[in-house]
């Protein structure tokens, strides 16, 4: 019986590779939608197998190169004879219907400069990351295919692709990332111009700044824009980037704002001496007027924690001013044990706004905060808890906005951080859920460990101030915890107090049988979802 091509192409999605070469012996009618599921993708990582590759797709009379749509070259066997320019011309001559090719080595870029690109990948629209002046000529010969496109640590030269003729009128995303460049408003419009359907911009580039702004005005017809998602980088609270927002990408639905402490040194680059608040203050006059579906603001390097009680003050309070607005919170913090080169706090808020099926508007807030911990001293009754820190920095009455809470604490680098922590660190679940008093969703983790004879055990524990303290908390619903060992008493405080709970999940906490027996024994009783799970290859290490 004669199937139609469609039905074996869908078939060949789910064969393997053994079984899509059998299917070559059926019929010839089945080797194209085989071939084109066997070299739709192809993976080199060998100059040996390179060339084997190559000889396939020139001597097979069916001509199989032509069904290669994607090809990776991420050859690192540097023991072998490298890719000749010969062997590549050969290997663009076959694959003639490439749409992707992505490699690793800057080599690779000047053999695609060689060549004729204007009869050669007509039909190329992704390539690797730009990184040097040849990478960029090539790009620029393939303007009139390109659908994205990446420029990293280039110079002014880069604005030759931006903004000049011929123009790019299937890109669709442009990703630049420079220290050497100074982006102006009539650059950023000519962007536009060049690349009219543009729907996804990132632009991490210093932009020059206006001190008095004129009235804003769109730098491309609304129509004509199609831009929904856009990421800048912002060093001042003059930065030009918030009125041509205001005025160009006021109703996009990505925009993600990293906040840079480094000032910027570019011939022409004018600035005032400001503070970092100032540039919360223009990210508050950018929300009010805006109406982006979704809103990041990134800051990397923060020095005094305070800024980070008054930054989520003024971002929660302002918001809690609009009373039609349902407006959660969820908060992720990270207790980050300092390293050589890593002493700042970060902080992260993003918006998320949505209307309901009955025209309400929501505003969801994400909030994420790194807490640089130093090292504790022993015997040291001041020792300040994570807690304290979260209290610290998110304020009653804003802590009662919180949902949805994670706290993770220890984290660092890829060894253990015993060595600088020399008390073992509680979280008090009582004093939590008393703090947060609407939560909803909490999750407890960790990365602390220390020695304990031949093995480690978790540095961090879950504990109960009092136990015998009777309040009520009905909003708590799931509870989370993982990799933290947990004293019998939180159970009996969670079954007892916690009367909406509904999940429980116990992830490599090293809970005992007897413990595991009660536990669901009391899930049973309080009709709540429990989950234990423990990693084997843990059993003996934590």
């Amino acid at each position: 019986m004669l199937i139609p091509f469609e039905v074996v192409r869908h078939i060949s999605r789910y064969l393997s590779t053994k079984e899509m070469l059998e299917c070559l012996l059926v019929c010839k009618s089945w080797h194209r939608p085989m071939f084109e599921s066997l070299f739709n993708l192809v993976t080199i990582k060998t100059c040996r197998s390179f060339r084997a590759f190559l000889y396939v797709i020139a001597h097979h009379e069916l001509t199989p190169g032509k069904f290669v749509k994607t090809l990776e070259l991420y050859i690192e066997d540097f023991n072998e004879r490298p890719v000749t320019f010969t062997e590549f011309e050969l290997l663009s001559r076959y694959c003639s219907n490439l749409n992707e090719l992505m490699f690793s080595h800057n080599k690779y870029w000047r053999c695609m400069n060689d060549l004729d690109l204007s009869t050669i990948w007509l039909h190329l629209r992704k390539v690797p990351i730009s990184r040097n002046r040849a990478s960029l000529e090539v790009c620029i010969k393939l303007k009139d295919r390109l659908e994205q496109v990446a420029f990293y640590a280039q110079d002014q030269s880069i604005l030759f692709f931006m903004t000049t003729s011929p123009h790019c009128p299937r890109l669709l995303k442009m990703d630049v990332a420079t220290c050497h460049l100074l982006l102006t408003t009539d650059a950023l419009k000519s962007i536009h111009v060049c690349a009219p359907l543009l729907r996804e911009l990132s632009l991490m580039v210093c932009m020059e700044n206006i001190s008095d702004p004129p009235p804003p005005l769109s730098l491309v017809d609304r129509h004509m824009n199609h831009v929904q998602e856009l990421k800048c980088l912002i060093h001042h609270p003059d930065s030009a980037w918030f009125p041509i927002i205001k005025a160009t990408y006021y109703d996009i639905d990505k925009l993600t704002m990293i906040i840079s402490n480094v000032t910027p040194r570019h011939a022409g680059y004018t600035a005032r001496q400001h503070t970092k608040f100032e540039i919360v203050r223009s990210l508050i006059d950018l929300i009010k007027s805006t109406s982006i579906r979704e809103l990041e603001m990134d800051f990397k390097f923060v020095d005094d924690i305070s800024f980070l009680q008054a930054a989520t003050a003024t971002l929660l309070y302002d918001q809690c001013n609009d009373l039609g607005t349902a407006m959660p919170v969820s908060v992720k913090a990270s207790f980050v044990v300092p390293g050589d080169f890593d002493c700042h706090h970060q902080f992260l808020a993003k918006l998320t706004r949505s209307e309901t099926h009955e025209q309400q508007k929501r505003a969801h807030h994400q909030l994420e905060y790194r807490f640089i911990r130093e090292s504790d001293e022993e015997d040291d009754e001041h020792n300040v808890s994570e807690l304290d820190l979260l209290a610290y920095t998110i304020i009653s009455p804003i802590n009662k906005l919180v949902t949805e809470l994670s706290l993770d604490i220890g984290i660092g680098g890829d060894f253990l951080w015993s060595s600088v922590i020399t008390k073992k660190r509680c979280v008090c679940f009582d004093q939590v859920l008393s703090y947060f008093t609407h939560l909803e969703s909490l999750t407890l983790s960790s990365h602390l460990y220390e020695f304990c004879g031949d093995c480690m055990q978790s540095d961090v524990k879950v504990t109960v101030s009092s136990p015998v303290k009777n309040a009520k908390h009905k909003s708590l619903i799931a509870l989370t915890v993982k990799n933290i060992s947990i004293d019998k008493c939180v159970y009996q405080y969670l079954f007892k107090n916690c009367v909406q709970l509904s999940t429980l999940r116990l992830i490599d906490c090293q809970i005992d049988d007897e413990t595991t027996l009660i536990l669901e024994c009391l899930s049973l009783e309080s009709d709540v979802l429990l989950e234990i799970n423990q990693d084997p290859s843990k059993i003996a290490i934590i």
